[in-house]
């Protein structure tokens, strides 16, 4: 009978706790002895033992080796007690969830580990129930938890990464997805005249607003008939753009749109509230009696990162009425001959063309509406 004990965790790291003592009388089980150390180092350092299954207390201190497959998928949060610095090599054949635990269980990364078939662990015992992962090989990359390397790795081929949500501003990879939903802004376009509510959307970073004021109506005749007269152009709108800060702006904007001027009359402002505005064109000139109406000048942005001014409107002549004013975003409405109303500007933000008579009065043309243009960027 041997008078070795017959498991590694029984041997102790201190030579003198171990058997045989100097009072064992060793005679003749020296071979037994000899055989018995043999047994333990082999199933301790090189065999591969029965099967486990996963539970919530999956104890490795039953076990009979050093390598085993793990059964189940019953989440673990312990792995039992044992002598500290004994290790086992698990190779799971399921997806069980490993929890980690800051003293108990601890992990790579921190994190819980979820496992896929193929995954292989190595756990060392620190004592009192508390066992570390001292080495984790994946089958796949497909599983959870981290690793940390001692220098930045380089990645081949094509490397996947978690897509952060929007708005997010930390140290994160950044995924391409992720950066072109940065790249790809939303629009908003506003053509209805009169006040449209815009809503800040969530995760805004900041907007670009474009605002584009009304061509303004060209001139008409007034001489009551029977003379040669002509209107002059109404003129085109002005035009602003403007970065604005998500922080500066609130829930809620007023988007004005500004109506196209009618035959003598200026085309109305478009304006982001409170940021930015865009005048109107002035109107076009009326024609007296053998008299031409006039040029007059284009709208003007105001408190814009650019700003510019409409063209103006061209005066009439004893040939034709005056061209009305193009914008950045439409042409001016085309001059007309002697007893024709004007033409109607194009596009968005033009003047009017005038009118011309040499018999009875005739209108300018209106002008076009304006438009305000919000364009939505997002972190």
């Amino acid at each position: 009978m041997a008078n070795v004990q017959n498991s590694l965790r029984s041997w102790s790291p201190n030579e003198g706790a171990n058997q045989p003592t100097d009072a064992t009388t060793i005679g003749s089980t020296l071979d037994d002895d000899l055989r018995m150390i043999q047994a333990v180092v082999r199933q301790g350092l090189a065999s591969k033992g029965t099967a486990i299954a996963t539970a919530a207390t999956m104890d490795l201190s039953t076990s009979d080796g050093y390598f085993y497959s793990v059964t189940g998928s019953t989440t673990v949060t312990g792995l039992g007690t044992e002598a500290a610095g004994i290790s086992y090599w698990l190779v799971f054949a399921s997806t069980p969830v490993i929890k980690y635990n800051a003293s108990s269980l601890i992990l790579p990364g921190a994190a819980d580990i979820t496992c896929v078939a193929g995954d292989v662990m190595r756990f060392t015992s620190e004592g009192s129930g508390n066992w570390r992962c001292t080495s984790r090989l994946p089958a796949t990359q497909t599983g959870t938890g981290g690793a940390v390397f001692a220098v930045s790795p380089t990645f081949t081929g094509v490397p996947l990464a978690p897509t952060a949500a929007s708005g997010t501003s930390t140290t994160q990879i950044a995924t391409t997805a992720f950066i072109a939903a940065i790249s790809s802004p939303t629009v908003q376009k506003y053509t209805t005249t009169g006040s449209n509510a815009w809503a800040k959307p969530a995760n805004l970073k900041h907007i670009i607003v474009e605002c584009l004021g009304a061509g303004g109506g060209g001139g008409g005749t007034v001489i009551g008939g029977g003379l040669l007269s002509a209107g002059g152009g109404g003129a085109g709108g002005g035009f602003v753009r403007k970065l604005i800060t998500a922080a500066s702006l609130a829930a809620s904007v007023t988007a004005t749109v500004g109506a196209a001027g009618t035959s003598g009359n200026p085309g109305g402002l478009s304006a982001f509230q409170g940021h930015c505005t865009a005048g109107g064109g002035s109107a076009g000139l009326a024609g007296g009696a053998d008299t031409f109406g006039g040029s007059q000048n284009g709208g003007s942005g105001v408190n814009g990162d650019i700003n510019a001014t409409g063209s103006p409107g061209f005066p009439g002549s004893a040939l034709f009425s005056g061209t009305g004013g193009s914008s950045l975003w439409g042409g001016g409405g085309v001059a007309v001959a002697p007893s024709s109303n004007g033409n109607t500007g194009t596009g968005k933000g033009a003047g009017g063309s005038g009118g011309a008579t040499s018999g009875a009065d005739k209108g300018g043309g209106a002008g076009s509406d304006g438009m305000v243009v919000v364009w939505e960027f997002y972190t």
